[in-house]
């Protein structure tokens, strides 16, 4: 049978030789290699069938072909011990992209707002042609006015009035509605497979709302119309 040999530095044979050879077969071993006592099974087969490992005059470890070492593995870590990972959260995603500078909120929140009047005046115009079509009893009384980062619908006595304004030092859009009440919209980017950039209102982290789709949901009740028919554009909300 051929043997393998492994050659062992004289330092560790003198520190480890008697400790070593027992972890191999359990067995106790001569200083020339020869089992003398097995500790695990004491029967004479036993200890004929056991692997003779022995070392030779040259330090070598002698390892018959096709003997199987094992080697000590280190304690495994139970997962309380397992060193944690920062955990991901949805607000994580959320917060990704850079805040606005106080220029480009400037410039955004400009350009919603006054897309936002445009529409709304061509808004109003179609419905001042087509009152008698539709519910609305005085549309002559409805009037849209933009100015110094300031938005006024103003629906007559019967509706009210809406206030959409420009907040530079929260970098926000808010909302007053005679219908839903006061609410504050916040900016965001646009995000690859999601929604195109836009105001959002969110309450308590629920589900956001957009400007565009609060106040299109809101004038296509009191309008009669469908929110695709309102027209209402919104800048950064396309």
């Amino acid at each position: 049978m051929r043997e393998t040999s492994a050659r062992l530095p004289p330092s560790y044979l003198k520190s480890s030789t008697h400790s070593f050879l027992p972890n191999l077969g359990a067995a106790q071993y001569s200083s020339k290699g020869q089992i003398l006592k097995d500790a695990s099974n004491t029967s004479p087969r036993a200890a004929h069938t056991r692997t003779p490992y022995h070392l030779d005059a040259q330090h070598l470890l002698i390892i018959p072909k096709g003997a199987r070492l094992f080697y000590p593995q280190a304690p495994r870590r139970s997962p309380s011990t397992l060193p944690s990972s920062r955990p991901f959260t949805h607000s994580a995603l959320l917060l990704s992209s850079q805040p606005l500078t106080p220029e480009e909120y400037d410039t955004k929140a400009s350009q919603t707002l006054e897309s936002l009047t445009d529409s709304l005046e061509i808004l109003l115009e179609s419905l001042l042609d087509s009152s008698a079509n539709n519910k609305i009893t005085s549309p002559a009384e409805w009037d849209v006015e933009y100015s110094s980062g300031v938005l006024n619908l103003r629906l007559g006595p019967q509706y009210g009035t809406y206030v959409v304004n420009k907040q530079p030092p929260n970098k926000q859009i808010w909302l007053s509605s005679p219908s839903s009440g006061p609410k504050r919209f916040d900016y965001e980017a646009a995000r690859e497979g999601g929604e195109g950039e836009r105001w959002v209102w969110r309450k308590g982290g629920g589900e956001p709302v957009s400007l565009k789709g609060l106040l299109e949901g809101e004038l296509a009740v009191l309008t009669g119309l469908k929110a695709d028919e309102l027209g209402l554009r919104f800048e950064a909300d396309d």
